[in-house]
């Protein structure tokens, strides 16, 4: 029980580390005071460069599956799927609601990207090529997003995946779409900005909003 209640706190706490904030302020950038104010990928790279979204979006992915991979191998019988999605969202929840930074946080996809690339590599690999699909088509990481991870709990569900484990991701995309709220307003509303794979990530004609 004690070994539980350890990997659980420092899964949690893997997930708070804002490598977003560190990587931009090494820019000279307060990246929870620009643009969305969010300290994910997308808002690092426009506020401090495409290579710093680029480190950030690695190093988050990072921080949602090594907990995973852990938490999965540490249970009795071998590598426990539903554990390692169990013990991943402990750092999803800590990437949304980081205590580094006043319980502020990002949207958790890179996050939760790592957790399934943990527990369901295939239909993790399979939303991903949606994810570049649609942001390729459309420009909106936002967007891209909100597909990949409404897509995910399908996917695991038609590749024969255990109850369990479409539930477990199911209840992490819910939550993210939940944290999408502002997104799809303005993605309604035709206000939400774009972000481009070569020239400024964010696109001249609208500031990026507050959230």
């Amino acid at each position: 029980m004690l070994m539980w209640i350890g990997i659980s706190v420092a899964a949690y706490f893997v997930g708070s580390l804002p490598f977003g904030v560190w990587i931009a302020r090494l820019r000279g950038v307060d990246i929870l005071a620009v643009g969305s104010g969010n300290p994910g990928a997308t808002n690092v790279a426009r506020a401090a460069g495409k290579a710093a979204g680029l480190l950030t979006l690695l190093l988050d992915v990072m921080k949602g599956m090594g907990p995973s991979l852990v938490g999965g191998f540490a249970a009795e019988g071998g590598f426990r799927p539903d554990v390692a999605l169990g013990i991943g969202a402990l750092a999803v929840v800590g990437h949304m609601y980081s205590p580094f930074i006043r319980f502020r946080g990002g949207k958790g996809v890179a996050t939760a990207l790592g957790v399934v690339l943990a527990a369901a590599p295939i239909p993790s690999l399979i939303c991903l090529a949606f994810w570049v699909l649609v942001l390729v088509l459309f420009d909106y990481v936002s967007l891209a997003s909100i597909v990949a991870v409404c897509l995910m709990p399908l996917c695991t569900y038609l590749l024969g995946y255990p109850l369990l484990i479409t539930v477990g991701i199911l209840l992490i995309a819910a939550f993210i779409v939940v944290k999408h709220r502002p997104n799809l307003v303005r993605l309604a509303a035709g206000t939400e900005n774009r972000f481009r794979f070569r020239g400024p990530a964010n696109s001249p004609e609208t500031p990026e909003p507050k959230e």
